[in-house]
């Protein structure tokens, strides 16, 4: 992802997104499974709720119109 791991402070968007990313971060490292398809599904479902609050953010946040709309 552009701006991750460069130095200096986060760009606006990026802090934006900084305490939604590190949780999801962490739920999914810390969501497991006693098979590789169950380690999949609990990760991603992590994800995807990691999504939905990604997608909350930019409608707190976004004015353009595009970006509103996917995120509904």
């Amino acid at each position: 992802h552009a701006g991750h791991g460069g130095a200096g402070a986060p760009s606006t968007g990026d802090a934006a997104f900084a305490e939604v990313e590190a949780e999801m971060h962490q739920r999914m490292g810390q969501a497991s499974g006693a098979t590789v398809d169950e380690a999949y599904i609990t990760k991603m479902i992590e994800h995807h709720r990691g999504a939905v609050a990604m997608a909350e953010v930019a409608l707190e946040q976004s004015q353009d119109p595009e970006i509103r709309r996917m995120a509904q």
